[in-house]
């Protein structure tokens, strides 16, 4: 298995030349839902079709729960690069929030 790769995503610095194949980074926050927490995730676009194919998510909107012990909602998926970014999460968490 692959290792997972995360990285943390300051939404005001933006994604550069990295581009969206789905959803928007506009919801790059976190979500109140039924009271509970869910933190934003933006897919590399290998891992995303990984994810959909393990039927974890089927497109931006879709809710993560217990994601490496976060809930998550997805705002989406990036379009693939060929390099080490279609592999990697993207969110508001950093390291210390996952243990």
């Amino acid at each position: 298995k692959a290792p997972k790769l995360f990285y943390k995503y300051d939404a005001k610095n933006g994604l550069g030349a990295l581009k969206l194949k789905e959803g928007a980074t506009s919801n790059f926050n976190a979500h109140e839902i039924f009271g509970k927490t869910y933190y934003p995730l933006i897919v590399g676009g290998k891992e995303a079709e990984a994810m959909k194919k393990e039927k974890l998510f089927s497109g931006p909107g879709d809710l993560v729960r217990g994601f490496f012990g976060k809930d998550m909602v997805v705002i989406g998926v990036l379009e693939e690069t060929g390099t080490i970014v279609d592999n990697v999460h993207f969110t508001s968490l950093g390291e210390a929030d996952f243990q």
